[in-house]
């Protein structure tokens, strides 16, 4: 039959008129295949057997060989402010300001890696691809597979590319779907953040099958955790901006929520960014230069600006006085738009 009589992993395993003697394990999957074929009597023409050793999700799906894909699509706020649509801008990526390595391992606090996530890693070329098209990449993201029955929490995480249109991708190609191993058939919350925006979560556990879809970008209120307590946050957990929903802009010190005043405001890196720029020897409020991958650009324009147009602190007003339907005072100080994660 043309196969390698050194390979074993190169025959006809799928003849089951032939018992298989065979001890090795050519799909990985931790069952030999013998066993795959033939079955616990050694023979393959039983009922059940005939199991293909070349599919590490046959017979057992949830064998740490079995790949499950994870298609996730979410929007920024912060790269939708004046794109006139639903495509995200990538100014960041045009501008040549994103990392190749992921961001969010020397953010530490709220990004914690759990599992087979952390250093994840791209190149110049997968940034570069696509330009002028809806599979540009915006930035890189944070996904986090949670507890089913106590979603607090972390089983898994990874950092990953995010297209124009949503797509969360694989950061070696900037094409392809997540890819995570052993998983097919549990449940898990599904979350993602970014590094200047607040996080989202599933409500319930999502069930892992060999492609699971998650899209933020059309989620009700009802699809979507809300924290308990006193405060009924359904509905505010993203934003509706230029028809779809999107992750809430303004997190300039990466804790928990939005805030234009008070303690730990997120106004106040912009100006120390702006004032501490080196190129801003005067310094001025209004300095228009202070440009690069800073978690203190809320518009995601590559540059960070505390007076003038375009001006980041104004997107935070923008947000905590007129687009957050809780701040039914018009407080400065508003101190709830809470990022709903546990």
């Amino acid at each position: 039959d043309n196969t390698d009589p050194n390979d074993p992993c190169s025959s006809n395993h799928m003849d089951a008129t032939v018992v298989a003697t065979d001890t090795g394990d050519c799909d990985g999957d931790g069952v030999s295949n013998n066993e795959e074929i033939n079955g616990p009597d050694g023979d393959p023409n039983s009922a059940d057997d005939n199991n293909n050793p070349f599919n590490p999700c046959d017979p057992n799906s949830n064998s740490a060989a079995c790949p499950a894909q994870l298609r996730v699509r979410v929007a920024l706020q912060g790269s939708l402010f004046n794109s006139g649509s639903s495509l995200m801008r990538d100014d960041l990526r045009s501008g040549g300001f994103l990392p190749i390595n992921e961001p969010y391992s020397a953010l530490a606090g709220r990004f914690i890696n759990f599992g087979d996530g952390g250093r994840e890693a791209t190149t110049a070329a997968v940034l570069m691809a696509n330009a002028g098209t809806s599979n540009a990449i915006v930035d890189w993201v944070f996904i986090e597979l949670r507890d089913v029955t106590d979603p607090a929490i972390i089983v898994e995480t990874r950092s990953a590319l995010l297209q124009r249109d949503g797509d969360v991708v694989d950061p070696t190609d900037g094409m392809s779907a997540l890819t995570f191993f052993g998983l097919t058939g549990d449940r898990y919350h599904i979350a993602v953040k970014h590094r200047n925006h607040l996080g989202v979560m599933t409500a319930e556990g999502v069930i892992f099958t060999s492609v699971t879809v998650v899209d933020f970008i059309i989620a009700t209120a009802a699809d979507l955790y809300d924290l308990p307590g006193t405060v009924n946050y359904d509905g505010v957990e993203q934003i509706t901006t230029n028809g779809i929903q999107a992750l809430w802009a303004g997190n300039a010190i990466t804790d928990n929520k939005v805030k234009y005043q008070g303690p730990s405001t997120d106004n106040t890196p912009i100006l120390v960014c702006v004032l501490t720029d080196p190129g801003n020897t005067s310094p001025t409020y209004n300095f228009n230069n202070s440009t690069g991958y800073d978690l203190s650009d809320i518009n995601m324009d590559g540059q960070t600006k505390y007076q003038g147009v375009n001006n980041d602190p104004s997107y935070i007003f923008l947000n905590v006085l007129f687009n957050y339907s809780l701040n039914t005072g018009g407080l400065y100080n508003y101190d709830l738009l809470v990022e709903q994660l546990p």
